[in-house]
Protein backbone atom coordinates (compact mmCIF):
# COMPACT_ATOMS: atom_id res chain seq x y z
CA UNK A 1 0.00 0.00 0.00
CA UNK A 2 2.86 2.37 0.69
CA UNK A 3 4.06 2.11 -2.85
CA UNK A 4 0.61 3.05 -4.19
CA UNK A 5 0.45 6.12 -1.94
CA UNK A 6 3.88 7.30 -3.16
CA UNK A 7 3.36 6.56 -6.88
CA UNK A 8 -0.01 8.32 -7.13
CA UNK A 9 1.31 11.81 -6.23
CA UNK A 10 4.39 11.29 -8.42
CA UNK A 11 2.20 10.28 -11.36
CA UNK A 12 -0.08 13.29 -10.87
CA UNK A 13 2.95 15.58 -10.57
CA UNK A 14 4.42 14.19 -13.82
CA UNK A 15 1.07 14.65 -15.56
CA UNK A 16 0.83 18.29 -14.41
CA UNK A 17 4.46 19.01 -15.46
CA UNK A 18 3.80 17.39 -18.85
CA UNK A 19 0.65 19.50 -19.30
CA UNK A 20 2.52 22.71 -18.38
CA UNK A 21 5.45 21.93 -20.71
CA UNK A 22 3.10 21.06 -23.59
CA UNK A 23 1.23 24.35 -23.10
CA UNK A 24 4.50 26.31 -23.03
CA UNK A 25 5.70 24.54 -26.18
CA UNK A 26 2.51 25.45 -28.03
CA UNK A 27 2.57 29.05 -26.83
CA UNK A 28 6.25 29.57 -27.66
CA UNK A 29 6.35 27.63 -30.94
CA UNK A 30 3.16 28.98 -32.54
CA UNK A 31 4.37 32.49 -33.55
CA UNK A 32 7.57 31.27 -35.31
CA UNK A 33 5.61 28.53 -37.06
CA UNK A 34 3.10 31.12 -38.26
CA UNK A 35 5.95 33.19 -39.75
CA UNK A 36 7.42 30.11 -41.43
CA UNK A 37 4.01 29.33 -42.88
CA UNK A 38 3.80 32.85 -44.34
CA UNK A 39 7.25 32.50 -45.91
CA UNK A 40 6.41 29.10 -47.39
CA UNK A 41 3.11 30.43 -48.75
CA UNK A 42 4.86 33.42 -50.32
CA UNK A 43 7.49 31.19 -51.94
CA UNK A 44 4.77 28.91 -53.26
CA UNK A 45 2.99 31.88 -54.83
CA UNK A 46 6.21 33.14 -56.43
CA UNK A 47 6.96 29.72 -57.89
CA UNK A 48 3.40 29.40 -59.18
CA UNK A 49 3.72 32.80 -60.89
CA UNK A 50 6.91 31.68 -62.64
CA UNK A 51 5.27 28.45 -63.77
CA UNK A 52 2.26 30.36 -65.07
CA UNK A 53 4.58 32.69 -66.98
CA UNK A 54 6.46 29.76 -68.55
CA UNK A 55 3.23 28.03 -69.54
CA UNK A 56 1.83 31.12 -71.25
CA UNK A 57 4.98 31.69 -73.36
CA UNK A 58 4.14 28.78 -75.64
CA UNK A 59 0.53 29.92 -75.92
CA UNK A 60 1.28 33.37 -77.36
CA UNK A 61 0.77 33.41 -81.14
CA UNK A 62 3.86 34.52 -83.08
CA UNK A 63 1.98 37.47 -84.57
CA UNK A 64 1.50 38.84 -81.04
CA UNK A 65 5.25 38.92 -80.40
CA UNK A 66 7.62 41.77 -81.16
CA UNK A 67 11.39 41.70 -80.93
CA UNK A 68 13.35 44.60 -79.49
CA UNK A 69 17.14 44.44 -79.96
CA UNK A 70 19.69 46.25 -77.81
CA UNK A 71 22.30 47.74 -80.13
CA UNK A 72 25.27 47.69 -77.76
CA UNK A 73 27.39 44.65 -77.10
CA UNK A 74 27.40 43.77 -73.39
CA UNK A 75 30.50 42.49 -71.56
CA UNK A 76 30.40 40.75 -68.18
CA UNK A 77 33.13 39.12 -66.10
CA UNK A 78 32.50 35.50 -65.23
CA UNK A 79 34.76 33.84 -62.65
CA UNK A 80 35.66 30.21 -63.10
CA UNK A 81 35.04 28.04 -60.07
CA UNK A 82 37.64 25.46 -61.08
CA UNK A 83 40.54 27.75 -62.08
CA UNK A 84 39.55 30.85 -60.09
CA UNK A 85 40.30 33.00 -63.16
CA UNK A 86 38.15 35.73 -64.64
CA UNK A 87 36.72 35.22 -68.11
CA UNK A 88 34.83 37.68 -70.27
CA UNK A 89 31.38 36.99 -71.63
CA UNK A 90 30.30 39.25 -74.51
CA UNK A 91 26.85 39.13 -76.00
CA UNK A 92 24.28 41.10 -77.92
CA UNK A 93 20.79 40.68 -76.67
CA UNK A 94 17.20 41.32 -77.63
CA UNK A 95 13.84 40.60 -76.12
CA UNK A 96 10.59 39.08 -77.28
CA UNK A 97 7.72 41.26 -76.12
CA UNK A 98 4.06 40.27 -75.94
CA UNK A 99 2.64 43.24 -77.86
CA UNK A 100 -0.96 42.32 -76.95
CA UNK A 101 -0.21 42.99 -73.28
CA UNK A 102 -1.61 46.31 -72.04
CA UNK A 103 1.82 47.24 -70.72
CA UNK A 104 3.75 46.54 -73.95
CA UNK A 105 3.81 50.06 -75.43
CA UNK A 106 5.05 51.56 -72.17
CA UNK A 107 7.79 48.96 -71.83
CA UNK A 108 8.92 49.26 -75.46
CA UNK A 109 9.14 53.05 -75.11
CA UNK A 110 10.93 52.75 -71.79
CA UNK A 111 13.44 50.25 -73.18
CA UNK A 112 14.22 52.54 -76.12
CA UNK A 113 14.56 55.67 -73.98
CA UNK A 114 16.44 54.05 -71.08
CA UNK A 115 18.70 51.67 -73.00
CA UNK A 116 21.75 52.29 -70.77
CA UNK A 117 19.71 51.52 -67.66
CA UNK A 118 18.44 48.31 -69.30
CA UNK A 119 22.03 47.34 -70.16
CA UNK A 120 23.08 47.95 -66.55
CA UNK A 121 20.25 45.69 -65.35
CA UNK A 122 21.26 42.99 -67.86
CA UNK A 123 24.83 43.16 -66.55
CA UNK A 124 23.50 42.93 -63.01
CA UNK A 125 21.53 39.77 -63.79
CA UNK A 126 24.41 38.19 -65.73
CA UNK A 127 27.05 38.95 -63.12
CA UNK A 128 25.76 36.21 -60.82
CA UNK A 129 26.71 33.47 -63.29
CA UNK A 130 29.97 31.55 -63.21
CA UNK A 131 32.09 30.73 -66.25
CA UNK A 132 31.11 27.07 -66.03
CA UNK A 133 27.43 28.03 -66.15
CA UNK A 134 27.62 30.38 -69.13
CA UNK A 135 29.54 28.03 -71.44
CA UNK A 136 26.81 25.37 -71.53
CA UNK A 137 23.59 25.44 -73.54
CA UNK A 138 21.55 24.92 -70.38
CA UNK A 139 23.46 27.74 -68.67
CA UNK A 140 22.83 30.06 -71.63
CA UNK A 141 19.09 29.32 -71.48
CA UNK A 142 19.11 29.90 -67.71
CA UNK A 143 20.92 33.20 -68.21
CA UNK A 144 18.28 34.26 -70.73
CA UNK A 145 15.48 33.36 -68.31
CA UNK A 146 17.25 35.17 -65.45
CA UNK A 147 17.67 38.32 -67.53
CA UNK A 148 14.02 38.31 -68.66
CA UNK A 149 12.76 37.66 -65.12
CA UNK A 150 15.04 40.35 -63.66
CA UNK A 151 13.90 42.95 -66.19
CA UNK A 152 10.25 42.04 -65.69
CA UNK A 153 10.75 42.49 -61.96
CA UNK A 154 12.66 45.78 -62.26
CA UNK A 155 10.18 47.22 -64.77
CA UNK A 156 7.21 45.92 -62.76
CA UNK A 157 5.70 44.04 -65.67
CA UNK A 158 5.38 40.59 -67.19
CA UNK A 159 5.52 41.65 -70.83
CA UNK A 160 9.07 40.38 -71.59
CA UNK A 161 8.56 36.82 -72.76
CA UNK A 162 12.05 35.73 -73.73
CA UNK A 163 15.67 36.85 -74.08
CA UNK A 164 17.28 36.40 -77.47
CA UNK A 165 21.05 36.20 -77.86
CA UNK A 166 22.23 37.52 -81.22
CA UNK A 167 25.94 37.04 -80.41
CA UNK A 168 27.32 35.02 -77.54
CA UNK A 169 31.10 34.90 -77.14
CA UNK A 170 33.15 33.82 -74.13
CA UNK A 171 36.87 33.33 -73.58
Amino acid sequence: MEKGKILLPIGIALLVVNLILTTLLIILALPPLTRVNKIVTTMEQVLDLELINEDTVGNIPIEDLEIIMIDDQISVNARSITTNKNHVLRFSVGFTINKKDKDSKRIMTLMAEQEQYIIAQIRSAASFKTYEEVITNVGTKELGKDIANHLNEVLNTNVIVETIFREYIYN
